[in-house]
């Protein structure tokens, strides 16, 4: 029950905060679209998505394997933790200089390539937020990150309602998700020291190489991951007009808000996961089972509830010039549990170690992702990325379903033998 009671608690602190988060984000993006119309909003689309594509190499799946290195000790998670943040640091900066660096070969606008070097700034605060994910996670204090994100993301609306009530531009609303995310980490970084005491960014070289080879696996297919999330909508604004990204990056927004619940639950679980599968395998398996019924379960009823009331939604949120975002909304949705499974299997490779086959899987999946949207997209524009994404995903899960399936195989065998 303690187990039971700790898992509810921190998934349940993380899903009200993302609840809180995500009305934060719908709000930011309905004042956004209302302001600037289809084609600003695509504008806005690929300042923010251009950014958050490079959040995943600044986090690099450091926490999961700085978790199972650690194997439990307080002692040696907090000297982990002072070198992370120090690597994070360094590392987030280099990021900014090669997303500005990249950013000069993408066909935009000056002022929406000024936009989105300031929203890049965010990669920096992105990291030190996810460094003191690892301390939240390790201590199963949830509601703490929770508190520190909305405070960015309440900060972030606020700034954005203002600037709604002049003039609006790009540019300004880039710096207010710089704000956002700097009021983010210091409540994150003061809750941290609460919880720790003292400590301070610690620059050891020896040990980046070490965390980095450790994680080499896990970071790419992080990073491949979230290529072959995001690449739809740069080939769409490079292909075809920025209404259409407009269109396409409404209807993404919903969805992305959609997929992150069982994010918020594994990484509740993960810590647990590590213990009992040294310790009581079937209990392990079990865990598992239950996992994968709970989020299959959960996010058919959401996609359902989503497929139907689309057209009230989208309506609701962008109002009625974005009527062209519900059939890729629909689209997005009805793969909703497909998400939610590949997350679970994921991780559980992670746990397994098998990072490497695993990262051989996501490399196919983006390579399939990006050919087809190449063909595709200038024949059905957002309607083939839609239909692409849940296509793509299908096959990362069976592939990961798979590799899971021969280690349970083993197992089972393993335990009907003794």
């Amino acid at each position: 029950m303690p187990l039971i009671r700790s898992l509810f608690l921190n998934s349940t602190a993380q899903l009200l905060g993302k609840f809180g988060s995500a009305l934060v984000t719908l709000f930011i993006s309905g004042i956004v679209a209302r302001s600037l119309g289809t084609d600003g909003y695509g504008q806005f689309a690929i300042m923010t998505t251009y950014a958050a594509a490079f959040y995943a190499a600044a986090d690099f799946g450091f926490n999961a394997v700085v978790l199972r290195l650690a194997g439990g000790n307080e002692d040696q998670v907090k000297n982990h933790f002072q070198k992370l943040l120090g690597l994070r640091i360094i590392y987030s900066l280099a990021l900014i200089a090669l997303a500005a660096t990249i950013l000069n070969f993408f066909p935009y606008s000056p002022t929406l390539k000024l936009a989105t070097i300031v929203t890049c700034l965010t990669i920096l605060t992105q990291a030190v937020y996810n460094s003191a994910n690892l301390i939240f996670q390790f201590r199963l204090r949830y509601d703490l990150s929770t508190a520190a994100l909305l405070t960015g993301s309440l900060l972030n609306l606020g700034l954005i309602y203002l600037l709604a009530q002049g003039n609006i531009s790009l540019i300004l609303i880039a710096f207010t998700y710089v704000a956002g995310g700097l009021a983010t980490v210091a409540t994150a970084l003061l809750l941290v020291k609460s919880l720790i005491g003292k400590y301070s960014p610690s620059f050891d070289w020896n040990e980046w190489k070490t965390l980095t080879a450790a994680t080499l696996p896990v970071g790419l297919t992080l990073i491949f991951n979230l290529v072959y999330f995001r690449a739809d909508t740069f080939i769409l604004s490079i292909l075809k007009p920025t209404a259409d990204v407009g269109i396409y990056g409404a209807a993404y927004k919903l969805f992305e808000i959609a997929i992150t619940p069982p994010t918020f639950f594994l990484n509740a679980l993960y810590p647990v996961l590590i213990k009992k599968f040294a310790e009581d395998q079937a209990h392990f398996r079990t865990l598992v089972r239950y996992s994968i019924i709970g989020l299959a379960a959960f996010s058919a009823v959401v996609a359902l509830i989503a497929i139907f009331l689309a057209p009230t939604i989208v309506s609701l949120i962008y109002g009625d010039r974005f009527a062209g975002a519900v059939l890729p909304f629909r689209l997005l949705f009805a793969s909703l549990p497909i998400f939610y499974l590949s997350n679970l299997y994921m991780w559980l490779l992670i746990l397994l170690k098998k990072q490497t086959p695993m990262f051989f899987v996501y490399t196919f999946g983006m390579i399939v992702n990006i050919a087809l949207n190449l063909y595709f997209i200038p024949h059905f524009t957002y309607v083939a990325s839609a239909l692409i994404t849940g296509f793509s995903e299908a096959i990362i899960l069976l592939c990961t379903f798979y590799l899971a399936r021969g280690w349970w195989k083993i197992e089972t065998s393993g335990r009907n033998e003794e």
